[in-house]
């Protein structure tokens, strides 16, 4: 796959519930990962989460819910070709504090 275009790139968007489950929007996921949102119907958002970084990603999850402010985090996320590709994610507690909206976008490329 071919590197992104970082300055016309869409984000990833995804409200991620407490059980796992998320609701992928926008084009970032096909853009970027090739998934259509309905493709990742369905399933959750960590089992996309390369296995080295899952434990970090599910630890930054829980601390936002306890705390209940925003946090970053970053994982290698799977395409749907099987390669990785690493992104950046500002997790931060939606109203009533149930969901956390995602927001993603490639690690620069230039460093």
């Amino acid at each position: 796959m071919q590197a992104p275009d970082l300055g016309v790139t869409p984000l990833l968007r995804a409200i991620l519930a407490v059980d796992g489950s998320f609701v992928p929007s926008g084009e970032g996921w096909n853009h970027l990962l090739g998934w259509r949102p309905d493709e990742l119907a369905n399933s959750t958002f960590i089992e996309r989460v390369h296995p080295d970084d899952q434990e970090a990603v599910i630890a930054v999850i829980h601390t936002v819910y306890a705390a209940g402010a925003a946090a970053e985090l970053s994982c290698r996320y799977a395409r749907k070709d099987g390669s990785y590709l690493w992104l950046s994610w500002l997790a931060a507690p939606r109203t009533g504090g149930i969901e956390l909206e995602l927001t993603g976008r490639p690690w620069s490329l230039s460093g």
